[in-house]
């Protein structure tokens, strides 16, 4: 469909806020859950979060999850 994959998607969002926020994506992986809480649907940056039919929360969300897999 010529349109970038979900993937390719979410790491872009990913590192979009990792810029926003003037952080390293370590320190984003290291503080997930917070970053998730901060961009979810009551945190401070909500707003943010739902852009895009919620694709910055959600990029987050399964970030989370790649980190999980890979911690084991």
């Amino acid at each position: 469909s010529g349109n970038p994959s979900t993937a390719y998607d979410y790491t872009k969002r990913v590192n979009k806020i990792c810029s926003r926020e003037a952080i390293s994506i370590k320190h984003l992986a290291d503080n997930i859950t917070y970053y998730i809480e901060k961009y979810g649907p009551i945190g401070n940056d909500s707003e943010f979060g739902k852009k895009s039919n919620n694709a910055f929360i959600n990029a987050l969300r399964r970030f989370k999850e790649f980190i999980e897999v890979k911690k084991g």
